[in-house]
């Protein structure tokens, strides 16, 4: 459960850095890819999925759910990743002129720049407003707006991971064979998560929709 404060696209971004940035996220991406696993993520209104699978065995996917856990609890990204990956200002040259102009860019900006660029999601986005009315939830723009995203700041995306990012307000969907040992995983699995419990207790969230 991720839900949004603002249209600052913090549930967004979130979603971008803990999968890739910092020594946390590279080292997924390297596991990942010794392990044959893939992994992809997205931000819903309320929530933010991480879905992961690994084909070298049960063993080499308790190691990535490992990291994986690792990565979205205990984060590392930087100041510095994070203003490139959510909005920055950059140099553009023009080929035609040669001239230098300043533009924005970053990541997550741009996504929502382009989903902004269509008239059905400034109605919707409007629509949700008038419904449930400012400041609530399902209100906000979990993905964030343009004008929410220039104004993120590191804290901000910081404050809210300590908020959300915790085991109890986490939930688990796992398939696996049916030629594995389903009682040996689920000891290993949860033997895990108390180890991650016990790293970072948390207090959980309130999850009123109302």
């Amino acid at each position: 459960n991720t839900l949004p404060t603002s249209d600052s696209g913090a549930p967004h971004t979130l979603e971008h850095l803990l999968l890739g940035k910092g020594s946390k996220g590279a080292r997924l991406s390297t596991v990942q890819g010794l392990l044959l696993g893939s992994s992809s993520a997205f931000t819903e209104k309320t929530r933010t999925v991480y879905h992961f699978h690994s084909g070298a065995g049960v063993e080499s996917f308790l190691v990535l759910l490992q990291v994986m856990l690792d990565a979205l609890l205990r984060p590392d990204f930087t100041d510095e990743e994070v203003r490139r990956e959510v909005c920055h200002m950059g140099i553009f040259k023009e080929d035609a002129t040669g001239a230098f102009t300043l533009e924005e860019k970053g990541t997550v900006y741009n996504e929502m720049l382009s989903t902004y660029d269509r008239a059905n999601q400034q109605v919707f986005h409007l629509l949700n407003r008038r419904m449930y009315g400012d400041g609530h939830p399902l209100a906000c723009e979990a993905g964030g707006t343009p004008a929410g995203i220039r104004a993120l700041l590191p804290d901000e995306i910081r404050r809210f991971h300590a908020t959300w990012y915790t085991l109890c307000n986490m939930g688990m969907v796992l398939c696996v064979s049916n030629r594995c040992n389903v009682t040996q995983l689920l000891q290993s699995v949860g033997d895990m998560l108390v180890g991650f419990a016990v790293a970072t207790p948390r207090v959980p969230p309130d999850h009123n929709l109302v």
